[in-house]
């Protein structure tokens, strides 16, 4: 299902895009090799403020596992 298919999930389309910064803590934080819902499962109660869906990434596949997980933690 697409985003703008459902009205519960944000459009990410005009979030701002992240700094260089950002998307490097963003690759050393999230493992890439584990689905957003297993981290959730795992590491969801350690995260008391979550900005990081707050921004766009270059790289589509971190895009997309980010939003993700901004999704899982805000149940959205």
């Amino acid at each position: 299902m697409r985003r703008d298919d459902n009205p519960d999930m944000r459009n990410v389309d005009n979030l701002p895009p992240a700094s260089p910064d950002r998307e490097r803590d963003a690759r050393e934080l999230f493992p890439l090799d584990m689905t957003p819902e297993e981290y959730a499962a795992r590491h969801g109660k350690e995260w008391y403020c979550f900005s990081f869906d707050d921004y766009r990434y270059s790289d589509p596949e971190l895009d997309r596992w980010i939003q993700r997980l901004g999704d899982i933690l805000f149940k959205r």
